[in-house]
C-alpha cells in the first residue's frame, strides 16, 4: 500500500488473491471490501496505521474500560500478524471481521485464545492464565478478590483434562463457555456480542461406554443418523471393542475391515489423528468412531469432508497446515499409491500444492484456504485419497500429480524459494555408496579427482541439496553462487519454459556477431535496471572467468590504444605479435593482491593467489602482487592501527 492519494487513477489495488483471501475468511463482499480500502487509504494515506492512530481508532471502542491501555498494546501486537511495527489493510480488516456479532462465536474464542498465549506455543499455561485474569479486572477497574482468584484456579485445574498445568485451545473454550462471568471479562472488544452458552462436547462426551440420551442427542445432530442407526454402530462397535475404545494399531485394523480400505499404515496415522478429535487422548472412542464414519458416508458434505481431513493434516494442532505438514502428507500419498519418488519430487509437489491453496502467502493454510480446494478437482482428488470413490486409485493419483506439475505455475513466482526442508539429514557418509559407485564409472571418461558427490538436480529444492543417495545438506556453495533463488524455483523454470526463451537456449546465439531482436529489450528491461549506478554498458559473458579475462584484454586494448594515440597499428606491431613479442604483446603487468581469486582460466591465474593446487604446474605471468589490508573492526575503534596497515601495505 504506497504513499499515494487515493482519490487519483493511479491508487494501488487489491490484487485477487488478496480479495480471495479476505472473502474466504470475513462475511464482506468485494464491494464492502473495495469501500473499506478506499476510506483506509483516504485517512491513512501513508497504507499503515501506528500505535498512537490505533489507540485514537479505537479507544472510543473501549471506553466503558477504566483503563483500556494494557489491551490496546496487547491488541495492537496481536493484530500486527506480520510483527512490522505498523497495521496494514488487511489486519485492520480482519480484526474488524472477527469483531463483528455474526462472525461464529468459536472463532472469537480461538481469536482470544492466541491474543492470551503470549509465548506462542499454542497453549495457556498458568502464569499466561491468571495473568489475563490480573488484565481483565485491571482494564475494568475491578478488584480480583482472593476468593475470585481461588475459583478460577479450580475451574483451571478442573478444564486441564490431562494435568499438564495448561490449557489446550479446546480446554480453553470450554472453559469459557462454562465461565461466561470471566470471558466477557477478557473479551471487552467483543461487547456487541451475546456469548451463547452452549452445552459443551465435554459435556456430552464421555470416556465410558455408557451410551446415554445426551450422547445420542448430540450425536443425532453431529452426524444425521437417526437413533437406530446409531445404536447399531454401538453395537458393532462394542462388539469388536469390549474395551470401548481402540489404540492406533487396533485402529488401522479395524478401519482397513470397516470400509475396506487398504490405506498405508503412515497414511492411516494421518487418519487416526483427525478420528481422535474429541478427547485426544490417542485412543479412538465411540464418538469419534461414529463421527467419522458419517464423514465417510454419501450424508456428509464436501465441506464436511474437508474440514475433518483437515484436522488429519493439522498434526500439530495449531489450527493451521504448514509446509512440512504438507510435505509429510504428499510423502504418505507417494508411499500409499507406490508414487515413483525418481520421477517426482516430494519438495516440489508439496511447494505447488502450498502455492496454490495459501492465498495470502503467509506460509500456512487456514482451514479456509483448504477447503476453498473444493474449487480444485484435480488437487481435491489428489489430496483427498480415502474420501472419494475407489476405482484405479493409482492410475488416477498418477494422472492428478501429473496435471499438478504440467498445468500449474505457482502462486508465489515473484519471491523466494521458503519451503524447504526444515533441515539437513544426512543417511551416508560423503561421498555415499551409490556417489562412489558413479565416480568409479565416471573414471572412464574423465578425471573425477574434484568430484564430492553426484548431485539429484531434481529432488533438489531451495537452499538444500540432494544427492543421489538421498543426503540433504544445507548449499551455501550454490553451484559457485550461481543459483541465488535456490534450486528448481519455479520462477527459474516458468522463465526456462516460455517458448520466445526457449529458442535462444536451444539455437546459442553468438551475440557479438549476431544479436537477436529481442535482445536490446531483454537488456534495457532486465539487466540495465539492476545495474550498479555508472555502468551503463552490458556485455554478456559465460562465466566469471570469462568476464575477468575479457576485462583483462579491453584495458590492455584501451591502454595501447591511449600510448598510440588513434594511429594504424604498425608492420612492426602485426609481425611481432605472432610471436608474442614486443611492441605487439606489449610488456604491460596488471597487479593483484594476495589471498585474491579471480578465476582459473589461463590468464586470471596469474592473478589468482588464492590456493596453491589452483596454480600448481601453471606457467604465469610475472606480475606484481600487492598485500591487501587487514582491517580492524569495528573501524571507528581501531582507525590508528588500519591506518598504520594501509601504510604498510602502500608501501610494499
Amino acid at each position: 500500500m504506497g504513499n499515494l492519494n487515493p482519490a487519483r487513477s493511479e491508487r494501488p489495488e487489491l490484487n485477487e488473491r488478496e480479495i480471495s483471501y479476505i472473502i474466504l475468511h470475513t462475511h464482506f463482499t468485494r464491494k464492502q471490501i473495495n469501500d473499506f480500502y478506499i476510506r483506509f487509504l483516504t485517512y491513512y494515506p501513508s497504507g499503515y496505521v501506528n500505535f498512537p492512530q490505533f489507540c485514537g481508532l479505537y479507544s472510543n471502542e473501549l471506553k466503558h474500560l477504566s483503563n483500556s491501555q494494557p489491551l490496546l498494546e496487547r491488541l495492537f501486537h496481536h493484530i500486527d500478524t506480520d510483527k512490522d511495527g505498523q497495521l496494514n489493510f488487511k489486519e485492520i480488516l480482519f480484526f474488524k471481521a472477527i469483531s463483528m456479532p455474526e462472525t461464529d462465536d468459536d472463532e472469537k474464542l480461538r481469536w482470544i485464545f492466541f491474543l492470551y498465549d503470549t509465548n506462542l506455543d499454542h497453549h495457556i499455561d498458568e502464569h499466561e492464565f491468571f495473568s489475563l485474569c490480573h488484565l481483565a479486572y485491571r482494564i475494568h477497574g475491578k478488584l480480583l478478590t482472593i476468593d475470585r482468584l481461588n475459583e478460577f484456579r479450580f475451574l483451571f485445574k478442573k478444564l486441564d483434562i490431562n494435568n499438564d498445568r495448561q490449557l489446550n485451545l479446546e480446554e480453553f473454550i470450554q472453559l469459557c463457555q462454562q465461565c461466561t462471568y470471566l470471558l466477557e471479562l477478557i473479551t471487552p472488544m467483543f461487547n456487541k456480542t451475546s456469548w451463547n452458552s452452549k452445552k459443551s462436547q465435554c459435556g456430552v462426551f464421555s470416556s465410558t461406554n455408557e451410551l446415554t440420551s445426551d450422547r445420542i442427542d448430540y450425536l443425532m445432530n453431529r452426524t444425521k443418523f437417526t437413533r437406530e442407526q446409531i445404536l447399531h454402530y454401538y453395537q458393532t462397535f462394542q462388539k469388536n471393542c469390549p474395551s470401548g475404545h481402540l489404540s492406533k494399531s487396533e485402529f488401522i485394523d479395524f478401519y482397513q475391515k470397516l470400509l475396506r480400505s487398504k490405506l498405508s499404515e503412515v497414511y492411516c496415522e494421518f487418519l487416526f489423528h483427525a478420528f481422535d478429535s474429541l478427547a485426544q487422548d490417542d485412543f479412538i472412542q465411540f464418538d469419534e468412531y461414529l463421527i467419522a464414519i458419517y464423514i465417510h458416508s454419501n450424508g456428509s458434505t464436501s465441506r464436511e469432508k474437508l474440514e475433518w481431513l483437515y484436522n488429519a493434516y493439522d498434526r500439530d494442532t495449531d489450527g493451521f497446515i504448514s509446509y512440512e505438514e504438507i510435505k509429510q502428507i504428499v510423502d504418505a500419498i507417494f508411499i500409499l499409491y507406490d508414487i515413483d519418488r525418481e520421477k517426482h519430487s516430494v519438495a516440489y509437489i508439496s511447494y505447488e500444492i502450498m502455492a496454490i491453496l495459501d492465498l495470502n502467502d503467509d506460509d500456512k493454510i487456514s482451514k479456509q484456504e483448504f477447503v476453498n480446494m473444493l474449487k480444485d478437482k484435480e488437487l481435491t482428488s489428489f489430496l483427498v485419497p480415502s474420501l472419494i470413490k475407489k476405482q484405479n486409485m493409482r492410475a488416477a493419483r498418477l494422472l492428478h500429480l501429473r496435471s499438478l506439475l504440467q498445468t500449474r505455475t505457482p502462486c508465489r513466482a515473484n519471491s523466494i524459494l521458503s519451503h524447504e526442508p526444515s533441515g539437513p539429514k544426512m543417511n551416508t557418509e560423503i561421498p555415499g555408496p551409490k556417489s562412489k559407485e558413479f565416480i568409479k564409472k565416471l573414471e572412464k571418461t574423465q578425471n573425477p579427482f574434484s568430484t564430492v558427490f553426484v548431485l539429484d538436480v531434481e529432488k533438489s529444492i531451495g537452499n538444500y541439496s540432494v544427492d543421489i543417495d538421498g543426503n540433504v545438506m544445507l548449499d551455501v556453495y550454490e553451484q559457485i553462487a550461481s543459483l541465488p533463488l535456490g534450486y528448481n524455483h519455479p520462477s527459474i523454470q516458468k522463465v526456462f519454459q516460455d517458448p520466445k526463451n526457449l529458442s535462444q537456449l536451444v539455437n546459442r546465439p553468438a551475440l557479438g556477431v549476431h544479436p537477436t531482436p529481442q535482445f536490446i529489450t531483454q537488456i534495457e528491461e532486465i539487466l540495465l535496471p539492476v545495474a550498479p549506478k555508472g555502468l551503463e554498458y552490458v556485455q554478456p559473458m559465460m562465466c566469471g572467468s570469462c568476464s575477468n579475462e575479457n576485462a583483462f584484454k579491453a584495458i590492455c586494448i584501451w591502454y595501447a590504444d591511449k600510448h598510440r594515440d588513434g594511429k594504424p597499428f604498425t608492420d612492426e606491431e602485426l609481425k611481432s605479435s605472432m610471436y608474442n613479442k614486443a611492441p605487439g604483446c606489449p610488456t604491460v603487468s596488471l597487479m593483484s593482491f594476495e589471498g585474491a581469486f579471480h578465476g582459473r582460466t589461463f590468464g586470471a591465474l596469474s592473478c589468482t593467489h588464492s590456493k596453491a593446487i589452483h596454480k600448481l604446474d601453471i606457467p604465469s605471468f610475472d606480475w606484481p602482487i600487492a598485500p591487501f589490508p587487514r582491517y580492524k573492526y569495528p573501524l571507528e575503534a581501531n582507525e590508528r592501527e588500519n591506518a598504520k596497515e594501509d601504510e604498510k601495505c602502500l608501501a610494499r
